[in-house]
């Protein structure tokens, strides 16, 4: 079954750099229902308010690509909801 996921980036306030995350759209958390699963590469799965996603930018597919290649390496299989996505790998 695929994942749908969706890239974009938020700027770490204490850094100042841009890190990119994934939103799963489809994991609401049950307890929290404006909280949904994200995954970032410093800190793994953690829960992301829908009002913290829609707020910040799309990633571009450079930026993601090392995210999504990551996902994919633990074993997700997954739907890119952003626009710019390339398959690349069969």
């Amino acid at each position: 079954m695929k994942t749908k996921v969706a890239f974009k980036v938020s700027v770490n306030p204490y850094t100042k750099e841009k890190e990119v995350f994934a939103f799963f759209p489809d994991e609401r958390d049950r307890h929290y229902g404006d909280m949904f699963t994200s995954y970032a590469h410093v800190g793994q799965h953690s829960l992301c308010a829908k009002s913290y996603f829609d707020h910040r930018r799309w990633a571009t597919f450079a930026e993601y690509k090392p995210l999504y290649d990551e996902l994919v390496s633990i074993g997700y299989q997954l739907t890119v909801l952003n626009k710019d996505f390339i398959k690349v790998s069969p």
